[in-house]
């Protein structure tokens, strides 16, 4: 059996982990989602762009997302790369998509974000920070990731892994570094 058996073949009945509440009580969304044992995959290169998974905003030696940006928006300028990410980001999974997941038993998804997408750039403006120069074309990432991922997740019962990339001061200075998981559910 290859990497994805699991994912051609798709569980019958999502597995069973810990019990979400104590005997006698309901479980809540939350306490379900924490407890089960997950079958998910990664949305890789979705808001923390790789050149491996996909390049298009890639030219020349570039290998993270700040210097393949930089370098798009020297080529393209401001509005044609947000305007391109955009479409990216809104495309990346489409509505059959979401019931495909949901028909091979996914219970969960993991998100990389970079730091410099929430409230559409706002931390990222900030001075002496590496995304500054460059914020202007993450404004509705935020917004997108809101809309077209937690609420479509919400809607088919996944959960949402975020997995923060490239925080100032974290792990490493590459915006590969994760630095906090967090469980993303109403």
């Amino acid at each position: 059996m290859g990497l994805f058996s699991k994912l051609m073949g798709g569980p019958k009945v999502p597995a069973t982990g810990a019990p979400a509440a104590p005997p006698g009580q309901k479980p809540t969304i939350r306490s379900i989602y924490q407890s089960r044992q997950n079958f998910g995959v990664n949305f890789g290169s979705l808001f923390v762009q790789e050149k491996f998974i996909y390049d298009k905003f890639f030219a020349g030696d570039s290998s993270y997302e700040l210097d393949a940006i930089t370098n798009y928006i020297k080529e393209h300028g401001v509005d044609k790369t947000r305007a391109d990410l955009e479409e990216h980001w809104t495309t990346y999974c489409t509505e059959d998509d979401w019931q495909w997941l949901h028909s091979k038993g996914v219970q969960s998804i993991r998100i990389p974000i970079g730091y410099w997408i929430f409230e559409g750039g706002k931390y990222a403006k900030e001075e002496g920070l590496a995304f500054a120069p460059i914020a202007d074309v993450y404004t509705n990432a935020w917004k997108i990731f809101i809309e077209n991922y937690v609420k479509k997740a919400e809607q088919y019962k996944i959960s949402i892994l975020v997995d923060l990339h490239a925080v100032p001061e974290g792990a490493n200075t590459g915006d590969h570094s994760d630095y906090l998981l967090i469980w993303l559910v109403n």
